[in-house]
């Protein structure tokens, strides 16, 4: 709740539970004692301020642990669809174009490095990205050390290993967004 849109709602609401508050400290065997109590006003207001700080305070951290989780959340759905799109374009045929596997390293590779950038600034343990950046790495150095023809992969023979490495880089994938939900 922002201070300077709410203001008079926020400080006609605080002295209302005051009021409640020291209505109830008031309240004794079913009668409203009519004197003023000063000391129990001052209690009364003093513990509305202290419970409004203590909510305010836990309303931003949530708010900040949720910014976090939303962040790194869309970061990294969008570098997992980029590959989920060229993984299924590899499984699909026996060969690439290279200009499709060009953008695997702008589009996936480069993003994780930023994603772990931010993983190291927020400190959040890396090991789930370090091994997914290593996955991505060795699948890169494999299709580099395909055969080329005319701009394209070929990699009949080796079908099951890239298979076999798709499944383990979305499985280093899934692991990041556990950590990512595990966030506190």
């Amino acid at each position: 709740m922002s201070w300077k849109k709410n203001k008079w709602v926020i400080l006609i609401s605080f002295f209302i539970g005051v009021l409640i508050c020291f209505i109830t400290t008031r309240f004794h065997y079913f009668d409203i004692k009519k004197e003023l109590d000063v000391p129990g006003l001052v209690m009364g207001v003093l513990g509305l301020g202290v419970g409004l700080l203590i909510a305010d305070t836990i309303q931003k951290q949530i708010n900040r642990n949720q910014n976090q989780y939303t962040f790194l959340e869309s970061k990294l759905d969008a570098c997992w669809t980029k590959f989920s799109s060229l993984a299924k374009v590899i499984s699909l045929d026996n060969k690439v174009p290279l200009e499709t596997l060009s953008g695997f390293s702008q589009d996936i590779v480069h993003q994780v490095g930023f994603i772990k950038n931010i993983f190291n600034a927020f400190e959040i343990d890396c090991g789930c990205i370090d091994s997914l950046e290593t996955q991505l790495d060795l699948f890169e150095e494999f299709f580099d050390d395909l055969k080329t023809e005319d701009n394209i992969k070929y990699y009949s023979e080796e079908k099951d290993i890239i298979d076999n490495k798709i499944v383990l880089i979305n499985q280093c994938f899934s692991e990041v967004l556990k950590t990512i939900q595990n966030i506190d």
